[in-house]
């Protein structure tokens, strides 16, 4: 337990959640379903000292429109980088404008935060990784060739 005064690094990364999320304008309940994550997990995030899953922490930076690799650097004592999204008005909703990324650049996010993901999943999974790597590695060659 933190002294007085003092945060731990979670107590600190639910500080600074509850924060973006009022800068967004979000309630809870819109945070989890961006993440998507239910509440019990999101209160866990926030409360309780348990390891993250990459993909856990991925969905959290999705959902709070923070860079990827924001919740690491926080509980490694850092400062979140936010996302420099504008914001389009969809069926009543204020909500964040895609951002723009070229198809290859899309790909190769894509193909990294798999990478992350890879490593945490089932054995089936991690199949199923591999053949979407090969297959995304090979769309690469054929835009560098």
């Amino acid at each position: 337990m933190a002294s007085p005064g003092q945060e731990t690094p979670r107590q600190r990364l639910a500080r600074l959640m509850d924060e973006r999320r009022a800068e967004l304008d979000l309630t809870w309940d819109d945070v989890a379903k961006r993440a998507p994550l239910s509440k019990q997990g999101l209160h866990t995030i926030r409360f309780e000292d348990r390891p993250m899953r990459q993909l856990t922490k991925a969905r959290i930076e999705r959902a709070l429109e923070w860079a990827p690799g924001s919740v690491d650097r926080i509980l490694a004592g850092g400062d979140p980088e936010p996302l420099k999204v504008g914001r389009i008005h969809y069926g009543g909703l204020n909500v964040p404008a895609p951002p723009e990324e070229t198809v290859f650049e899309r790909l190769d996010r894509l193909v990294d935060e798999w990478r992350q993901v890879r490593r945490e999943d089932s054995k089936q999974d991690q199949k199923r990784a591999e053949v979407l790597e090969e297959l995304l590695n090979s769309w690469r060659g054929r835009d560098a060739g």
